[in-house]
């Protein structure tokens, strides 16, 4: 195995352009404040664009997989369609990672075993008819994080105890307004004590007025 970042792998993967590091079993908040993600969608989805990872390849998407507890999941999208198959990323994790334990029916995917890492680059269609046009490339990176253990950390936007406040970025409030409008504010509870804590530190009440505060005064963009 070739390349100064296969060895890392078993720690996270490096957006190499921006020299953060995403852990594994990192939590949704720590990940949060790490290379500016976007956040999507009303499980909060964050993707890094246009990113550079695994010694130079170029990805025009990372996406992390906040359903489990901690980061155990990473998926890469190298281009947008795959006309070229996947000769290009196949060859440069050839060279960086060596000879692949699995390779699919057909050239579609390949899965190379790094201990608890598995790396995956696959082809997936996206009509009945098969139409190259219409394949996407993925690369999935996944770890097995079972036998990692986490440690206490303060949170990212921790509750300000002195100004009874809760202070979250705009588009992560941007989440919580349309999970509370759609009835889903469990979630939205849910989510500011990850990131900030306040319900231990201060209680339920606090959380509830700041969602309350939120739904009253919608952002601009919206």
């Amino acid at each position: 195995m070739g390349g100064r970042n296969v060895n890392i792998l078993s720690d996270g993967l490096l957006l190499e352009c921006r020299k953060v590091l995403l852990p594994w079993n990192a939590t949704l908040a720590e990940l949060l404040v790490l290379g500016s993600p976007l956040v999507e969608g009303s499980d909060l989805c964050l993707k890094w664009a246009n990113a550079c990872i695994l010694d130079g390849l170029t990805v025009s998407c990372v996406s992390a997989d906040t359903y489990s507890p901690g980061l155990c999941r990473i998926t890469c999208q190298p281009t947008h369609y795959a006309t070229d198959y996947l000769e290009p990323e196949f060859d440069h994790l050839g060279r960086l990672l060596g000879q692949s334990t699995k390779i699919w029916h057909c050239g579609y995917g390949a899965m190379w075993q790094l201990g608890k890492v598995r790396v995956e680059l696959r082809i997936h269609s996206c009509n009945e008819f098969m139409y190259t046009e219409s394949y996407h490339k993925w690369l999935h990176i996944e770890c097995d994080v079972s036998s990692l253990k986490r440690e206490r950390k303060i949170p990212p936007f921790p509750y300000d105890e002195g100004t009874n406040g809760i202070r979250l970025p705009a588009d992560v409030e941007r989440q919580l307004r349309r999970l509370v409008s759609t009835g889903r504010r469990a979630e939205a509870i849910n989510i500011v004590n990850k990131l900030t804590e306040a319900r231990l530190r201060a209680g339920l009440q606090v959380v509830e007025n700041y969602l309350d505060g939120l739904a009253a005064a919608p952002s601009k963009s919206e």
